[in-house]
């Protein structure tokens, strides 16, 4: 996290949520906004060679919601899991 751009993300953010559309204020995309996902295939393109399209991308809410959804798109509701966590709280919920 030391070379996150921070100043450049704030003043990025100021400047859209001045004014933000009802758009940006609701639940209405899930899975993520068209334009961060259609951004973020960009970069990854460029910045990781990663090829991909926007569909394949999921924005998550954090750690516990993205654990959470690829167990079980990996796994099915029904399999049992095991794990071992050293630091990430919460994990545990994520497997039940």
């Amino acid at each position: 996290m030391t070379e996150f751009p921070s100043r450049t993300f704030a003043r990025i953010q100021s400047r859209l949520w001045r004014r933000p559309t009802p758009e940006l204020l609701t639940y209405s995309h899930g899975g993520g906004h068209p334009a961060l996902k259609a951004a973020l295939v960009d970069y990854l393109r460029v910045a990781r060679s990663v090829q991909c399209d926007a569909d394949q991308i999921l924005i998550t809410e954090g750690v516990h919601q993205a654990i959470d959804m690829s167990l079980r798109m990996l796994l099915g509701r029904a399999t049992p899991c095991g794990w071992r966590s050293q630091g990430i709280g919460g994990f545990a919920r994520c497997c039940r």
